[in-house]
């Protein structure tokens, strides 16, 4: 866990699959290797989408999507040195301009030889502009602009996963054990998501609730399925006494 002279630390490397709401792919690094290696370790595929932030930055990792069909969404550094092809005109005022680019720079131009859009948005929040880098051109970008938004369902993934299940302090020191514990941690996530997809007409408890409740159901024997849907347990029936079993007057 090489990080700091003082502090260890692992990094997560997640895919999330935005059209189920859940991970479904990690692999667990140290805190010191930098996210922008890590992208062709996504088992991204021809035909996948991806949306990522501006630290998993790697042009020549955007030259291999660009050769395997693999569609990316990110934002582009600043002092990214591109040329531009091809303006093309908005029709939303959070669109300020969608131009198709080539890099231009020594090292980036060799790594990335591909026309490649460029779009400047304004967030409608905050008013902050914000220029994004993607290798789609036969989508809208009003609708590229909502992929990259829907970047942030992972933020709240790790913000729900660090609250409840508390996996920023560890029992264990070694490689196993730290690892353990976030599989762990997971595997909890994931049985959250089941019992939720099952129950999805009758329960509506959420992540937070499930966390606090499940503590008490781990010393019961009980169905999780009925007591994530509230459904009381049978009180148990009277104990019957055999004929070669004594009583205690205590």
């Amino acid at each position: 866990a090489e990080f700091r002279s003082d502090t260890s630390g692992v990094k997560i490397n997640l895919r999330y699959d935005i059209n189920n709401s859940c991970p479904d792919y990690l692999f667990i690094t140290n805190a010191k290797k930098h996210e922008n290696n890590t992208l062709g370790k996504m088992g991204l595929k021809k035909g996948d989408t991806a949306a990522f932030d501006m630290g998993y930055n790697n042009y020549a990792q955007f030259g291999k999507f660009c050769d395997n069909g693999v569609q990316f969404v990110t934002r582009l550094k600043i002092n990214a040195k591109y040329r531009i092809k091809e303006r093309r005109t908005t029709k939303s005022e959070n669109i300020t301009s969608d131009q198709t680019i080539v890099f231009t720079g020594k090292g980036t131009g060799k790594k990335c030889p591909y026309e490649l859009r460029r779009i400047r948005v304004i967030d409608e929040k905050t008013g902050n502009a914000i220029v994004i880098l993607t290798n789609i051109f036969d989508r809208s970008a009003e609708y590229i602009a909502k992929l990259y938004r829907a970047r942030w369902n992972i933020e709240i993934f790790f913000k729900a996963i660090k609250q409840n299940l508390k996996i920023e302090r560890f029992f264990g020191q070694s490689e196993n054990a730290v690892k353990t514990q976030i599989w762990i941690a997971l595997i909890v996530y994931l049985l959250f998501l089941k019992l939720r997809e099952q129950c999805a007409n009758v329960s509506r408890k959420n992540f937070t609730c499930f966390m606090s409740e499940i503590k008490v159901c781990l010393f019961q024997r009980a169905s999780l399925i009925e007591w994530f849907m509230d459904i009381l347990p049978k009180p148990p029936g009277k104990r019957q006494n055999t004929p070669h079993q004594y009583e205690f007057s205590l």
